[in-house]
């Protein structure tokens, strides 16, 4: 069995004529298979994930991982909150950059943890209760870059945090933890 997730869709299998698939193809990522190798294998194919999709992954396993986690004692006991306006940035850009549940559920949940831990790192004074009950706010936000930080030439650096041009300011997406109280 072959398992085709969102990413490659069955079209890019069927390579008829050559090793390259077809430019109306949706696929993000194309692979060649040889035919001896497709012609003994059965397809399953997920359907492509749209920005909606990808909201609600953002929304249960991202959100949803980090306020379990983080309202634990261990972890602080936060109240930890996050905007409509969050979730639809992590979406956009999961469709712009053709990027796949899996970096939203591992990637970014990462990413998102190392804000929040910076966060109780940095306001830490060996009283981890005072978090308790307390609010924090992930927001997900541009901010601005050196040029040389941001290889502009290429979309993505060594951590794939991914660098856009604005005007003359580069940019980079991070997630940002703001204690509320």
């Amino acid at each position: 069995t072959f398992i085709l997730t969102s990413n490659e869709s069955k079209e890019s299998l069927n390579l008829k004529g050559g090793n390259k698939a077809r430019e109306d193809d949706d696929s993000i990522t194309y692979h060649t298979h040889d035919v001896s190798f497709t012609n003994r294998i059965r397809i399953v194919e997920f359907e492509k994930l749209f920005e909606d999709n990808f909201v609600e992954i953002a929304k249960t396993s991202l959100y949803g991982k980090l306020r379990e986690r983080y309202s634990q004692k261990e972890m602080g006991g936060i109240n930890l909150t996050m905007g409509d306006d969050t979730l639809q940035k992590i979406a956009d850009k999961a469709v712009k950059y053709g990027k796949g549940a899996r970096y939203i559920t591992i990637d970014l949940v990462q990413e998102a943890a190392q804000a929040l831990t910076e966060l109780l790192f940095n306001n830490y004074d060996g009283n981890i209760k005072k978090f308790k009950g307390k609010t924090v706010e992930l927001v997900y936000n541009l901010v601005d870059v050196s040029e040389e930080e941001a290889k502009y030439d290429a979309p993505m650096d060594e951590e794939g945090k991914y660098y856009v041009k604005v005007g003359d300011t580069y940019k980079r997406w991070e997630f940002e933890a703001i204690l509320k109280d």
